[in-house]
């Protein structure tokens, strides 16, 4: 009866990261065309070489999407297991937490995947436009609402890289942080899970130099 049920859910699982392939596909079709167009659009007016297109790196999906699910999973089958040695028991305390126990798989599992659905359109619907002279901040809320941001690079003062942590410097990511100056409404602006930080903001502040050098002449 044990390996019955514990076939079972391995098929739910496998059902599971179906699901999550194809949510994966129609969040990435859903936006590509979109950010396709506004990237097409920064580099006719200035250049390709003077547009950069920032989106998080994937280990962002390794950490926020794969791992909660991997470990979800793997809590899973433990309390399964708990639970079916519960039931075996048959006293009424047994019967008791197993129930507990269904509540908490379910619960946690339906609570998990809003939140992985949640972080993959992070993933796939989050991304900056940079150009000399405006840095652009797409923000996905939810599924039908989306904020952006707009800097005049004219107003940045400076760019920090947080980068800390073992997993930041063996996978070369981090955040980059860009400080405006007399910016009441929008603030600072932080891009996270960002890869090869330092070498990005070189070429940033390469893009800003242009834009004061333009602005000079």
């Amino acid at each position: 009866m044990f390996l019955l049920a514990f076939f079972a859910k391995i098929c739910t699982y496998g059902v599971a990261f179906l699901y999550l392939s194809v949510q994966m596909k129609i969040l990435s079709n859903f936006d590509t065309s979109l950010s396709k167009q506004l990237y097409d659009e920064a580099c006719e007016k200035n250049g390709k070489e003077n547009v950069v297109f920032i989106r998080r790196d994937k280990i962002y999906r390794v950490l926020r999407v794969y791992m909660p699910i991997i470990t979800w999973t793997i809590s899973t089958i433990i309390l399964l297991s708990l639970y079916y040695s519960m039931r075996n028991n048959g006293s009424g305390i047994g019967l008791l937490l197993g129930v507990l126990i269904w509540t908490i798989i379910i619960g946690w599992g339906i609570y998990r995947w809003y939140r992985v659905t949640y972080r993959l359109m992070d993933y796939y619907m989050d991304y900056a436009i940079i150009t000399p002279s405006q840095i652009t901040v797409y923000d996905q809320d939810g599924l039908f609402k989306r904020d952006t941001r707009l800097l005049d690079t004219s107003k940045i003062k400076t760019i920090n890289i947080a980068s800390d942590g073992l997993l930041c410097s063996i996978f070369n990511f981090g955040s980059i942080v860009f400080l405006a100056e007399g910016d009441r409404d929008y603030g600072d602006i932080k891009l996270n899970y960002i890869s090869s930080p330092v070498h990005l903001r070189d070429r940033i502040l390469k893009l800003m130099e242009l834009d004061e050098n333009i602005h000079e002449n």
